[in-house]
């Protein structure tokens, strides 16, 4: 048992590096593609060169005080009114003339001509905002109002064109995050649902659609969800709640670090109850010029590899800690759990010696048992060991987001076995000293 539990501290030392550097490459290869940009609502890449204009002019009338654009639609509504007014006039006149009529016409169109230059100031006032002339403010408005701003189904298009080629293999992806209870007062876990599309050139071998729901490796692992059980997620802030059910092996994806769930776009926007063709996401092997109107965020390779360094940089500060208190603790044990044979056989050791027995003999005779006993506790409690830091890592990681896999590769639990049955050299030498201070006067004692 001392033995064990000296190893678990030891091993926990030489095994932490390797985890942290194991969870890194975990988070690098979880992203299925060179760039995973974010949206904050959808974007097409997709559109011709009079679109992206169109586009474009209402994105530089959208960075304006919108009160300089309400003055200017006022003005234009009342000039528009003015003009109606005025052709009712000319129409009274033509129809029956008189001095009344031709008074009133002739205000109508001095109403005109004043709204007229009231709507020249609001565009020059526009004009000036937008950094250009009037001919160029009414340019933009007339171009930007060719957009059916009030249809829902009409998606904005990106204002640079990426080229056909980086269009054609960036995948489009909706993702929302929900939070699961982890119960016994361990707050909620923040799990990302992807809806992706069904024949993805990304995730691959991932089979969804048709309702189809795959859970993570990490989540599969850190929960021990079982086949058929059903998992309620909660909406933080929509006050809704989802259940989705874990049908099997089959429907698991990704390594132990992975703490997402995947669907099929469209079972997506079923689920929570959007429209058929949204999408907040891309994924590209290519970089992407996306609008900064609507872009949110590009997660690569490199920033999950910084995420895993980070770990890593703090955890590198506690393994020679670890080690030493690992050795330390395995020093201290092994000498008190064998001083304690030594102590306990020493009227044997001065019978031996009084009989004419060598310190060289004595020691083997008792050395060599207390040795094989540590060689075979130091291996035989691995398995036990392992087991014990898993346990202690899942302990330690329920009540944070994600999943660390403790990671034990061959090499540490060789060195835990060298250090552990070095120490005990160590110890063994240090015996062997008290084995030839056993004094012959040992024997004559009176045994109580």
């Amino acid at each position: 048992m001392g033995i064990a539990f000296a190893s678990l501290l030891l091993l926990f030392g030489l095994a932490i590096l390797p985890t942290m550097t194991h969870y890194a490459d975990n988070l690098e290869t979880s992203l299925v593609a060179e760039h995973q940009y974010t949206l904050k609502a959808p974007l097409e890449l997709e559109g011709t060169a009079e679109e992206r204009e169109q586009w474009s002019a209402l994105e530089r009338l959208q960075s304006v005080d919108g009160a300089l654009l309400s003055a200017a639609q006022d003005a234009d509504d009342e000039l528009d009114d003015a003009a109606d007014a005025a052709q009712a006039a000319t129409d009274a006149v033509t129809s029956v003339p008189s001095a009344e009529s031709l008074a009133a016409a002739k205000d109508a169109l001095a109403s005109v001509q004043d709204k007229k230059d009231a709507l020249y100031a609001r565009l020059d006032d526009l004009a000036d905002a937008l950094g250009c002339n009037r001919d160029e403010a009414i340019d933009l408005i007339d171009k930007a109002s060719k957009i059916d701003t009030d249809n829902d189904d009409i998606h904005p298009v990106n204002t640079t064109d990426n080229g056909a080629g980086a269009i054609a293999q960036a995948e489009k992806y909706a993702i929302y995050q929900l939070q699961y209870d982890r119960g016994d007062g361990n707050g909620e876990e923040t799990i990302s649902v992807y809806g992706i599309s069904a024949d993805s050139r990304y995730w691959k071998d991932l089979n969804v659609g048709d309702g189809r729901v795959v859970f993570g490796g990490g989540l599969l692992d850190k929960f021990g969800w079982s086949e058929g059980q059903k998992v309620t997620l909660s909406d933080k802030y929509e006050g809704e709640h989802y259940s989705l059910e874990y049908a099997g092996k089959d429907c698991a994806w990704g390594s132990k670090s992975d703490m997402n769930i995947y669907m099929s776009i469209d079972d997506f926007n079923e689920l929570f109850d959007n429209d058929a063709a949204y999408f907040n996401g891309y994924v590209s092997d290519e970089k992407l010029d996306l609008d900064a109107r609507y872009f949110a965020g590009d997660t690569t390779p490199d920033d999950m590899r910084a995420v895993g360094d980070q770990f890593i940089g703090m955890m590198s500060k506690m393994i020679g800690m670890m080690v030493g208190l690992a050795v330390f603790i395995f020093l201290l044990f092994m000498y008190l759990l064998t001083k304690a044979v030594i102590d306990h056989s020493a009227r044997s050791i001065s019978y031996m010696k009084v009989f004419g027995y060598r310190d060289g003999e004595i020691s083997h005779l008792y050395i060599r048992s207390i040795t094989l006993c540590v060689a075979a506790s130091l291996v035989l409690s691995l398995p036990v060991i392992i087991g014990s830091l898993t346990a202690i890592f899942r302990s330690m990681l329920l009540s944070y987001n994600g999943n660390i896999e403790i990671y034990v590769p061959t090499w540490s639990m060789a060195a835990c076995v060298g250090i552990g049955f070095a120490t005990y050299l160590v110890v063994a030498l240090l015996h062997m000293r008290s084995i030839r201070r056993v004094s012959l006067a040992e024997a004559l004692k009176v045994q109580e």
